[in-house]
């Protein structure tokens, strides 16, 4: 009885069980915000715990499985993982509010595709981590914008940068129809062809 009752005393101190990494499915697709993009071969992700609650905002693509996932933050693209210092794509999307936008530093460090444009991609320090980051406005049903940032090691840079670089070329916007309380009318989120039925959100 004892031993059983400090067992159970040792599970209550560590909190609910740890979840595992998943293989990241092709492609991804967020109806909320009418984009879309293919995930890099062989990258993994910390699905959403079953009881989360929260936003549509984004993801994080492993390029280095973590050992074990945690909980989620409100905005589904804030996830908790160990280590903490890994090899990831963390992709996040939100409606743009023009009066609060600022213009932002960037150390260039060259240029990628991203929604059929050249654009800047601004390199930074954190951690002992290199992150790379370019980002685009665009149109969903309002003024939106996506940020895709690479987390790399400095030995794996120039590897990790061909997935990061593949994924902002592959995004592309795509639109879903969705239809109103009272089932009479219906409005569309996003533009262009419909966001692939195969896709996944996770």
């Amino acid at each position: 009885m004892v031993i059983a009752l400090a067992f159970a005393t040792v599970l209550a101190l560590q909190g609910p069980a740890s979840l595992q990494a998943k293989p990241a499915p092709q492609p991804y697709s967020t109806p909320n915000y009418g984009l879309t993009f293919q995930t890099p071969t062989g990258s993994s992700y910390c699905p959403l715990p079953a009881d989360w609650a929260g936003s549509d905002h984004g993801t994080i693509l492993f390029l280095s499985p973590p050992a074990s996932c945690g909980g989620a933050g409100f905005p589904s693209s804030s996830r908790d993982f160990s280590p903490p210092n890994l090899p990831r794509i963390e992709i996040f999307y939100s409606y743009l509010d023009l009066d609060e936008q600022t213009k932002l530093s960037c150390n260039v460090f060259g240029k990628a595709i991203l929604l059929a444009k050249r654009r800047p991609l601004c390199k930074d320090m954190s951690d002992g981590m290199t992150t790379i980051t370019i980002r685009a406005p665009y149109k969903a049903d309002a003024r939106a914008q996506v940020i895709i940032t690479l987390v790399s090691e400095p030995h794996r840079l120039e590897r990790d940068l061909q997935s990061f670089v593949a994924l902002a070329n592959s995004v592309r916007t795509c639109s879903s129809q969705w239809g109103s309380s009272d089932g009479k009318k219906a409005f569309v989120i996003g533009s262009g062809p419909p966001c692939p039925a195969n896709a996944s959100w996770f």
